[in-house]
C-alpha cells in the first residue's frame, strides 16, 4: 500500500483553475476547432499522467484512462530535463501496444535519465494523442520546457513543487485527478503503485463516490444516481459536512458514441450531497434524435468535503446508454375512416403511441382490450405489435357503432384517442347495408384492401407497388347477409374526390392530386374537391388511378350519388344517396434524396479533380426526388445508379416534402481504403427539410484526405418509412498545406567544406532530413495523404541556399532521391547535397530555405534563420620531409581554408579522415633508394586540429646506403573538396592532377629552406 504524505490535505474550491478550463472546454466542444502550436486535444479529461518513478532501472510513468475506452493508440509521452549548460534533453515513448492493467493504466518504462524528482531536480512531461495535441501535462519544481499554450484548458492539477530530498515517486491523490503528492520516506521506502489505484481505499474512514450507470429514453433525461460509500460498500449517510462533487459530460467513444448537442446536452457543474443525506442525482437532458444503442459518460472531475477531505470517485465515470425503456404507452390511437357495410368487415387501426402527437410509436406489445362494441372483432384482446396494426371490425346492423378500447398489459397513461379519415364523429363508424368503398388494390381478394405505399409523382398503377384502385358499390344480400353489387350496371357517374392529409404536419396542404378515371380531375388544395366521371361495370365497380406529386401521409375521399332502388330492383329516377368512403391514410415518399455540392469534382480515384482542401467548410445540397420515367426502370420503388461514383442532379422533378429532420446524414470513405475516415462535421444544428420545400442545405466540412460518398442508409425515416440517400463521390478533398522541417548539419565542428562553381571540383556532400506533414486547414495532420493520394513527388522539393534575408552567392546542389508518406507524414533525406562557391573566397555563413508543392499546388515551406551552417574553401597540402635513412619519416599533412585574405590552417578540422594507406601511391624513385625499400607504415587517418601525417619505415642503410628520395601522391577521389592546385595552372581540378603531392628525402641531415618540416638525424 502506497504511504500517503497526509492523510488529509487542504482542499481550497477550484474558482481560479476549474472553472476557466470548463469555459475553454465548452469552447473547444462547441466551436469549428482552429488549433495552433500546443493546441489541447478533444481527448483532455479523458485520461491523465497519474504517476512517476524513479529507481535505479525501474523508471516509468504511469498513464491512467479515466475512460477505460480511450484510443491511445499512437499517442506520445515526452519528458525532458534541463541540461547542466543550458537547453534541455528529451525523450519521447510511443503508447503504442502497451496493455492498461486492471482496465485504465498504462505503464511506460523511461530511460531514467529523463526523470528527475528528489531534492529539488527539474523536469516536465507532455501527454499528446496522434495529432500531436495535448492531453495532459506536469511541470516538477517549476520546469515549464514544453508548458502548452492550453495549459490553462486542462481539467486536473498540472504542477508538483517543492519535491523532497531522495524521494523517488510522485503520484496523483485521489487517483488520476487530484492534486500532485509524493511518496513518502527515502529511497525505496515509499512504495509505487503501478498499474494500479493510488487512492487508499483501504483505509476505515475514506469516503468514496460511485456514480451509477443510466439507461434513458431519447428524448428524456439521463439521471446519475452519486452515492456516498465506505471502503466496504456500506453508503455513508451521517456525515457532518456537506460534499461537493464536480462533473462533466463527455461524448462517448466510436461508432455507437452519442455526441452533444446532437444527442444530449453537454453540462458541467457542481453537485451536493448535504450533510446526513449518502446520495444525489445530476440530470442530463437527452434528445429525441438519439439512437438506441448510443451512450455517453458522465465523469467526476472532482469531489471533497467542506474542510477539504477528499473523497475518491470510485469508479471514475459512469455511462448513460440510450434504451427504449419506456414502460408504458402514452395513448391508444384508434383510427378508421367513418363508414361501414353491413356485408364486409370494416378495417380499423390500432396505434399505440409513445408520446401525445403519435409520432413515436410504443415498440414492445401492448395487449388492448377492445370494448366497444363488443362483439365482432376479428380478435378481441389485440395484441398491438411494433407500434402498429390492423383488426377487422364485423358489424350486420345498420347503424352507428362508437368505438373504445383500453390497453390493459401495460396499461397506457392516457385515455384512447379516435382519428376518423371521413366524416363523422371521432370514434363513430356509421355501418349501412349499401356503401361505398375505395379498394387500394384491386389485385387481391380484400374488397378494402388498403392503398399500398406511393412514389412521388409516379402513377398509381405502374411501376413500384403498381397497382389499379377501385370504387366498389356494395350492398349486403337480404337473403345471404353477403356483399352484392350495388346495381350500377355500365353506369357513368360523376364522383367528387379530395385528399387529407394525414395529420397537420405529415402532409401538405398544396400538394396535386391528379386522379384519373373515365376522365381526369386535379386536386390542387388538401380538401378541396374535384370530379370525375367513375365507369362502373356489371360488378358495381369502377376503376381509378392517382398520381400524387409530392410527398406526405394523405388519405383519398370518394363521394357519389347513388340512386334508390325501387322494390323491383330498379333505380328510382329521381331519388339519389350520397355514399362516401375514404382510405386509411397511406404514404407518399420521395424516391430518393440526392446529396451534392456545388463544384464537387466527383473524383473516381486518385488522379480524379480536385474539390476542396480538407478542413475548409463547403456546403451540401439534399434535394428530394420524384419518380420520373427512367429513374426506376428495375421498379423497386429506388433511384437507379443510386451510388456511381459521377450521379448526376437531373435538374427537375423534385419532391416537395413535410417537415423534416434528416439530422445529420453521414459518409463513407471511398478511398484511399483503407484510410481514416473522421466522417463530415455539420457546422451547427441538423439538417431540416422545411415545410413544403424540396430542398435542404448544411454547411460542412471534412478533415481528412480522400473521397468519400454518403451513406445510402444514412437517412432517418420518412413517416416510417425508409428512403435512400444517393450521391455521387465527394471529393477529391487534399490538403490545405505543409508543414515542412529539415535540419541541415554541419559535417565537421560547426563547418561544410564548399566546391567551386567555376571548376569541375565538387564541395562535401553533406545531409538534409526533417518531414514533410500535409495538414488540413485546422493545422490537423490529414493521415490519408499517403499512397496514391500523396502526390508530393522528389523532384517538388526544392532548397534554396541563403544569406540572412538574400540568396547565396553560390550554387546549393540539391535533388531528394524519394518522399515515402505514412499516417500524413513524409520522411525527408537528401544525402548528396553540397554548396559551390562562385569563387574562392572566405566563408560564407548560410541557412536552407526548402519548398514544397506538390501537383495539386498543395505547398509548404520552411525558411529558418537559425539553422545556419558556415561554408569553407579548403584546400589540403602533402608536405615534404626528410631524415636519415635509419629512421622513420613523417611527412605532415595540413588542412587549410581561406579566411576572405588568405588561406589559413584549419585547425577546426578534426574530421577528415584521409584515404591511406590504400590512397598513396609511391613513385620517383631517386639516387640509391628504390622501390621496396620504404613503405608507407603508419598514418594519421583522423586529422586533429586541421594536421595530420603520412609515415614511411627507415629503408635502413643497406650495400649502397639506400639514400635518395621517393614522391608521395595521395589519391584525393575520396575528398575531392580538399586537392590543391598541385599542378600550379592556377585552377582547382577534380582529377589527379591536383592530387596531393610530397617529397620524403632519406640520407639528407640539412634540409632546403622551402622544406615544411625538418626532422634532426637520430
Amino acid at each position: 500500500m502506497k504511504q500517503h504524505a497526509s492523510s488529509t490535505r487542504k482542499r481550497q474550491m477550484k474558482s481560479n483553475h476549474y472553472w476557466p478550463a470548463l469555459a475553454a472546454l465548452f469552447f473547444l466542444l462547441f466551436t469549428p476547432f482552429q488549433f495552433a502550436a500546443a493546441a489541447c486535444s478533444s481527448a483532455v479529461g479523458k485520461a491523465t499522467i497519474n504517476e512517476v518513478y524513479d529507481l535505479g532501472q525501474a523508471s516509468w510513468v504511469e498513464v491512467k484512462l479515466i475512460l477505460p475506452n480511450t484510443p491511445y493508440n499512437n499517442w506520445d509521452i515526452t519528458l525532458c530535463v534541463p541540461k547542466n549548460n543550458g537547453g534541455s534533453d528529451c525523450a519521447s515513448y510511443d503508447l503504442s501496444g502497451i496493455t492498461p492493467s486492471n482496465d485504465y493504466y498504462l505503464t511506460v518504462p523511461v530511460d531514467s535519465k529523463y526523470v528527475e524528482l528528489n531534492n529539488g531536480k527539474q523536469m516536465d512531461i507532455l501527454l499528446t494523442d496522434s495529432a500531436g495535441k495535448v492531453v495532459d501535462y506536469l511541470s516538477v519544481n517549476g520546469y515549464t520546457e514544453q508548458q502548452p499554450a492550453c495549459v490553462g484548458d486542462l481539467l486536473y492539477p498540472t504542477v508538483a513543487n517543492n519535491t523532497s530530498s531522495n524521494l523517488k515517486g510522485i503520484y496523483r491523490e485521489p487517483d488520476g485527478t487530484g492534486d500532485w503528492m509524493e511518496l513518502e520516506g527515502g529511497g525505496a521506502t515509499g512504495e509505487p503503485s503501478t498499474g494500479d489505484t493510488n487512492n487508499d481505499i483501504d483505509d476505515p474512514d475514506a469516503i468514496l463516490v460511485t456514480p451509477s450507470d443510466s439507461q434513458v429514453q431519447p428524448g428524456t433525461n439521463a439521471d446519475f444516481l452519486l452515492t456516498l460509500t465506505d471502503s466496504d460498500g456500506n453508503t455513508i449517510s451521517d456525515l457532518t459536512e456537506n460534499v461537493t462533487i464536480e462533473y462533466m459530460t463527455f461524448d462517448g467513444e466510436g461508432a455507437n458514441g452519442a455526441t452533444s448537442p446532437e444527442d444530449y446536452t453537454w453540462v458541467s457543474g457542481t453537485a451536493v450531497i448535504p450533510a446526513g443525506s449518502g446520495s444525489t442525482t445530476v440530470s442530463v437532458s437527452t434528445t429525441a434524435n438519439a439512437l438506441i444503442g448510443e451512450f455517453f459518460h458522465l465523469v467526476i472531475i472532482d469531489a471533497y468535503t467542506a474542510s477539504g477531505t477528499p473523497v475518491y470517485p470510485v469508479p471514475q465515470y459512469a455511462t448513460a446508454t440510450f434504451a427504449n425503456i419506456i414502460s408504458y404507452p402514452h395513448h391508444i390511437q384508434i383510427s378508421h375512416d367513418g363508414q361501414g357495410i353491413t356485408c364486409q368487415a370494416e378495417p380499423v387501426t390500432l396505434t399505440a403511441c409513445a408520446n401525445a402527437d403519435c409520432s413515436q410509436y410504443f415498440a414492445d406489445d401492448v395487449l388492448v382490450d377492445l370494448t366497444s362494441p363488443t362483439d365482432g372483432w376479428s380478435a378481441d384482446p389485440m395484441t398491438i405489435s411494433g407500434g402498429s396494426t390492423t383488426i377487422n371490425l364485423t358489424h350486420t346492423t345498420a347503424e352507428t357503432v362508437t368505438l373504445a378500447a383500453t390497453a390493459s398489459s401495460p396499461p397506457a397513461s392516457n385515455a384512447t384517442e379516435c382519428v376518423n379519415s371521413g366524416s363523422g364523429n371521432a370514434c363513430e363508424i356509421l355501418f349501412s347495408d349499401v356503401g361505398l368503398v375505395i379498394d387500394g388494390d384491386d389485385s387481391d381478394s380484400n374488397l378494402e384492401s388498403p392503398v399500398p405505399l406511393q412514389l412521388a409523382g409516379k402513377s398509381s398503377a405502374t411501376g413500384f407497388n403498381g397497382a389499379t384502385q377501385r370504387v366498389r358499390l356494395l350492398r349486403t344480400d337480404n337473403d345471404t347477409g353477403a356483399c352484392i353489387g350495388g346495381a350500377l350496371v355500365d353506369s357513368d357517374i360523376e364522383a367528387s374526390f379530395h385528399y387529407t392529409r394525414g395529420s397537420a404536419t405529415s402532409g401538405l396542404s398544396d400538394n396535386t392530386f391528379t386522379i384519373q378515371a373515365s376522365t381526369t380531375t386535379d386536386l390542387t388544395q388538401a380538401d378541396t374537391a374535384g370530379s370525375v366521371q367513375l365507369e362502373f361495370d356489371a360488378n358495381s365497380t369502377a376503376p381509378f388511378t392517382f398520381r400524387s406529386l409530392d410527398a406526405g401521409e394523405y388519405s383519398l375521399t370518394v363521394s357519389v350519388d347513388v340512386p334508390v332502388l325501387l322494390p323491383n330492383g330498379n333505380p328510382h329516377p329521381n331519388k339519389t344517396v350520397t355514399l362516401s368512403d375514404s382510405t386509411i391514410p397511406f404514404v407518399v415518399r420521395p424516391l430518393a434524396v440526392l446529396a451534392d455540392s456545388s463544384g464537387n469534382a466527383k473524383a473516381q480515384d486518385h488522379n480524379g479533380g480536385v474539390f476542396t482542401t480538407a478542413g475548409n467548410n463547403f456546403d451540401v445540397g439534399f434535394k428530394a426526388l420524384r419518380w420520373a420515367a427512367g429513374r426506376d426502370t428495375n421498379n423497386d420503388g429506388e433511384l437507379d445508379n443510386c451510388t456511381i461514383y459521377n450521379l448526376a442532379d437531373p435538374g427537375s422533378d423534385y419532391a416537395k416534402v413535410p417537415a423534416w429532420n434528416i439530422v445529420q446524414p453521414a459518409t463513407e470513405l471511398i478511398l484511399p481504403s483503407p484510410g481514416t475516415h473522421p466522417d463530415i462535421d455539420y457546422v451547427g444544428v441538423d439538417t431540416v427539410f422545411s415545410a413544403g420545400s424540396n430542398t435542404a442545405t448544411a454547411t460542412v466540412s471534412y478533415a481528412e484526405v480522400g473521397i468519400i460518398q454518403f451513406d445510402p442508409d444514412g437517412l432517418p425515416p420518412f413517416l416510417g418509412t425508409d428512403v435512400k440517400l444517393c450521391s455521387p463521390h465527394v471529393g477529391r478533398f487534399i490538403p490545405a498545406d505543409f508543414l515542412v522541417d529539415h535540419n541541415h548539419n554541419a559535417q565537421c565542428n560547426g563547418f561544410t567544406y564548399a566546391g567551386l562553381s567555376t571548376s569541375s571540383r565538387p564541395g562535401e556532400p553533406f545531409s538534409v532530413s526533417g518531414s514533410i506533414t500535409a495538414r488540413n486547414s485546422n493545422g490537423d495532420t490529414t493521415e490519408n495523404y499517403e499512397g496514391d493520394f500523396a502526390k508530393l513527388q522528389p523532384a517538388d522539393i526544392t532548397a534554396t541556399a541563403r544569406d540572412g534575408a538574400a540568396a547565396a552567392s553560390g550554387t546549393l546542389n540539391f535533388a531528394v532521391d524519394s518522399i515515402n508518406f505514412t499516417d500524413g507524414v513524409g520522411s525527408l533525406q537528401e544525402n548528396d547535397a553540397s554548396y559551390d562557391f562562385a569563387a574562392i573566397g572566405g566563408p560564407e555563413t548560410l541557412h536552407l530555405a526548402l519548398d514544397a508543392e506538390d501537383s495539386d499546388t498543395v505547398s509548404g515551406a520552411e525558411e529558418d534563420a537559425s539553422k545556419t551552417v558556415e561554408y569553407r574553401f579548403g584546400r589540403l597540402f602533402l608536405h615534404n620531409a626528410y631524415g636519415p635513412q635509419t629512421s622513420d619519416l613523417n611527412l605532415p599533412v595540413v588542412v587549410e581554408y581561406h579566411d576572405g585574405t588568405a588561406f589559413v590552417e584549419n585547425g577546426d578540422d578534426s574530421c577528415t579522415v584521409l584515404p591511406l594507406p590504400s590512397a598513396a601511391s609511391l613513385d620517383g624513385w631517386t639516387n640509391n633508394l628504390e622501390s621496396g625499400e620504404t613503405t608507407v607504415t603508419a598514418t594519421s587517418a583522423n586529422l586533429g586540429s586541421g594536421v595530420g601525417y603520412i609515415t614511411l619505415g627507415a629503408p635502413g642503410l643497406g650495400d649502397d646506403g639506400n639514400d635518395g628520395s621517393v614522391d608521395i601522391t595521395l589519391d584525393m577521389s575520396g575528398i575531392a573538396w580538399l586537392r590543391p592546385d598541385s599542378d600550379g595552372d592556377g585552377v582547382y581540378e577534380n582529377n589527379g592532377d591536383d592530387d596531393a603531392i610530397g617529397t620524403a628525402t632519406f640520407g639528407m641531415y640539412r634540409g632546403d629552406d622551402r622544406f615544411y618540416f625538418w626532422q634532426e638525424a637520430q
